[in-house]
């Protein structure tokens, strides 16, 4: 695909470079209106076409690749985005053209080119910042070895400084992206006055009045669909490349990430809002109606958002763990914002809302100690030889796989009753959702070790009355 558009930049810059070099020469001289209106419209025609040539390109070289029986080149979603975007402006320019406004196709055409540039400058910078950090840190370089040396700190820690600026380094060039794309272009503005309009691009002079425009909301439409990609951008970023080179584990990651999105959408909004001229004190009648609407109708869902939040930071329960409540057992798979995920044994799931994870009693297995008890109770008669199948059921625990060697398993006398002896075995496993399994191999060996013995367990005893004789006796009195 590259090869195929490589004689386009070429093309298009030497275009650029001529039409430039002829407005620059019209305004010295000082032109007719006709001449300036003719030279602007060729400039859009010639520009429109190579962008519409640009995108055909593409498409034909991916059926040739299709018919050929090659599979086309895998291409992102944010590649589709961008020769749509071309496509429709390449249209809407020779359609300008078309209709007679050439001063609009003309400043559409520029600012195709200036797009490209500034798109084109940003990708190969990140990908320089990024590359760049990672040699700097890589402990396979002299660079990385003197920084650990020098420090005397973990590989680990490296790796998340590269991340880290990386990340910090891909902001600032998409911050000078935004303000060349508001600015129009570098040239016309000093770093000093560039960093003057991002404070009052981003500053602003205060919500004094409801004003709302129809650029207004334009505006605040790009803010909105811009915020989110970049609070899923960063979101992939943190649960994909900077949280796994932590020492986490994976239930405080995922609970760091729900959380930071959780924020990121309430700001993404807020600054949506005010973009659009909304003024906060003057929407009274808004917070009296959401009022109105939580005490009738929506206290639960803020009773599970607020419980949410609770349990993200807390943290009693986390992803991963295992949980029980109301008689249901699993593990949890995701803490949203109304309500908490558990999966069952059986690969259900259960949706369980927040507020009963926090307002009742949840029993969670994996808190504090990771490792499972297997107890089994067994009841003998009263003529064993209690050493010996002390020996027998240790040999059984020792013997399986599952058992942790330390702490070691034990056997202990629980109670004599009339039905006979009864005998407690305990062992740790290394984790709770092993103890049914191990359960099952227990036991299994336990009763074929115990008949290849001679060992029989108890049976209940049972009392059966016989009064069939009585009634008979009974019957013979009578007259």
């Amino acid at each position: 695909m590259a090869t195929a558009l490589k004689p386009f930049p070429p093309i298009t810059a030497l275009l650029v470079f001529i039409f430039q070099t002829a407005e620059a020469y019209n305004y010295s001289v000082g032109t007719s209106l006709s001449t300036t209106i003719f030279a602007n419209g060729l400039t859009a025609l010639l520009i429109g076409s190579t962008a519409l040539a640009i995108s055909m390109r593409t498409n034909r070289v991916r059926r040739r690749m299709a018919l050929a029986g090659t599979p086309p080149e895998a291409r992102s979603t944010l590649v589709g985005l961008i020769q749509m975007a071309l496509t429709l402006t390449a249209v809407a320019i020779l359609l300008s053209l078309v209709i007679g406004y050439v001063a609009l196709a003309r400043f559409m055409s520029y600012e195709v080119i200036w797009c490209g540039i500034l798109f084109g400058s940003f990708y190969f910078l990140s990908h320089l910042v990024n590359d760049g950090c990672e040699s700097l840190f890589s402990t396979s370089n002299s660079s990385g070895k003197r920084i650990q040396n020098s420090l005397n700190i973990d590989e680990r820690y490296l790796q998340q400084a590269a991340t880290l600026l990386a990340a910090i380094g891909k902001t600032l060039l998409i911050l000078f992206v935004a303000l060349a794309l508001l600015n129009g272009t570098f040239a016309s503005s000093t770093p000093i006055e560039l960093v003057q309009k991002a404070i009052e691009f981003w500053g602003g002079k205060g919500l004094e009045s409801l004003n709302i425009v129809p650029a207004h909301m334009v505006n605040a439409l790009v803010c909105l669909f811009v915020g989110i990609y970049a609070l899923r951008s960063v979101r992939r970023w943190l649960d994909n490349d900077f949280l796994p080179k932590t020492t986490m584990d994976v239930g405080m990651r995922v609970s760091l990430v729900t959380l930071f999105s959780n924020i990121g959408y309430v700001l993404i909004i807020l600054l949506t809002l005010s973009i659009m001229g909304l003024q906060w004190n003057k929407l009274a009648w808004i917070v009296s109606a959401l009022s109105v609407g939580i005490g009738f109708g929506l206290q639960e869902i803020v009773k599970n958002f607020i419980s949410g939040l609770i349990l993200l930071t807390e943290r009693p329960v986390k992803v991963g763990d295992l949980v029980s409540i109301s008689g249901i057992e699993g593990d949890i798979r995701r803490i949203n914002v109304r309500a908490t995920e558990i999966q069952l044994g059986d690969k259900s799931t259960v949706i369980v809302p927040n507020s009963q994870l926090i307002s009742q009693n949840v029993r969670n297995a994996t808190m504090g100690n990771a490792q499972g008890v297997v107890t089994i109770l067994l009841t003998f008669p009263l003529d064993i030889d209690p050493v010996r199948v002390r020996e027998i059921l240790l040999e059984v625990y020792n013997e399986n796989e599952r058992i942790l060697e330390t702490p070691e398993p034990s056997v202990s006398f629980k109670d004599l009753t009339p039905q006979g002896i009864v005998l407690s075995v305990t062992g740790n496993v290394a984790g709770q959702r092993q103890i049914s399994g191990a359960k099952s191999d227990l036991l299994f060996d336990i009763l074929t070790r115990l008949r290849k013995e001679g060992i029989m367990l108890s049976t209940p005893q049972t009392m059966i009355i016989e009064r069939r004789q009585h009634a008979a006796a009974a019957e013979e009195q009578m007259p």
